[in-house]
């Protein structure tokens, strides 16, 4: 992993669900923007999802409830992370 890229921010991955929820606001239309923003959206979830089920089998139950919890922040409307989480 290139150092470089580690200082251009602490935590990326929020930063990058807090911007695409911020495009999907500012483009009100639900235009093209809105549609790129949240299918990216869809796929981090899904990644995210995806990471705390591996967690959960290697039975790292704190570092799972964590990862489901940021799933639930990314998508609150689906409770998929909600289930696993509980």
């Amino acid at each position: 992993q290139n150092p470089s890229f580690k200082a251009l921010s602490s935590d990326p991955l929020n930063e990058s669900v807090v911007a695409l929820k911020k495009a999907k606001e500012l483009d009100a239309s639900k235009g093209e923007w809105y549609k790129l923003a949240d299918a990216k959206l869809r796929e981090i979830w899904a990644e995210v999802v995806n990471s705390g089920i591996t967690q959960y089998e290697s039975e790292d139950y704190k570092k799972a409830q964590s990862t489901f919890e940021l799933a639930q922040n990314i998508q609150p409307e689906d409770t998929s992370a909600y289930i696993y989480a509980s």
